[in-house]
C-alpha cells in the first residue's frame, strides 16, 4: 500500500476510535501489519535521516516528559485546526516556516496545542495527525 495524507490521516482517525490493526486494514484494502508498521512509524516521527557521514540530520522522538528533550525536526507535517468559537475545522499541512506558528515545529503526533489567531482574537486549536 501506498502510505498518503489521505490513508495515513483516516488510519489515525480509526485508531483513535479504537479499532483494531485488522479492522483498520479492511477499511483502508490493506494488511494489519501494513497498519502496524505505518502507525510504529508515525510515532516515532519516521525514519531516522542520515548523512554521508552517518550522522543524523533529524529525529523526533515520541517521548516527552520531564526529562526528554524534543527535537525540531523540519519534516511535513499535517494538522486538524478547529476555531473554538465558531467550531469550523479545517487542515493544514507543511513544514517549518510554511506552518502558521514556529511552537507547532516541534509538535507530535497526537498532540493539541491552542494558539490565539493574532487577527481574528479567536483561540485555535491545532491537532498534529501526522
Amino acid at each position: 500500500m501506498i502510505w498518503n495524507d489521505v490513508n495515513t490521516t483516516e488510519m489515525l482517525r480509526l485508531h483513535n476510535l479504537g479499532l483494531t490493526g485488522n479492522q483498520i486494514g479492511d477499511r483502508l484494502g490493506c494488511k494489519a501489519t501494513a497498519v502496524h508498521g505505518r502507525l510504529r512509524r508515525v510515532r516515532d516521527g519516521g525514519d531516522l535521516k542520515k548523512s554521508a557521514e552517518g550522522k543524523v540530520l533529524r529525529f523526533s522522538s515520541g517521548a516527552v516528559g520531564k526529562n526528554t528533550q524534543r527535537v525540531v525536526s523540519n519534516k511535513y507535517k499535517v494538522f486538524r485546526v478547529r476555531n473554538t468559537v465558531t467550531g469550523v475545522v479545517f487542515q493544514i499541512s507543511g513544514m517549518g516556516d510554511e506552518l502558521p506558528d514556529k511552537s507547532l515545529k516541534s509538535a507530535t503526533v497526537g498532540e493539541v496545542r491552542r494558539k490565539k489567531h493574532k487577527r481574528l482574537k479567536h483561540i485555535m486549536e491545532y491537532e498534529r495527525l501526522m
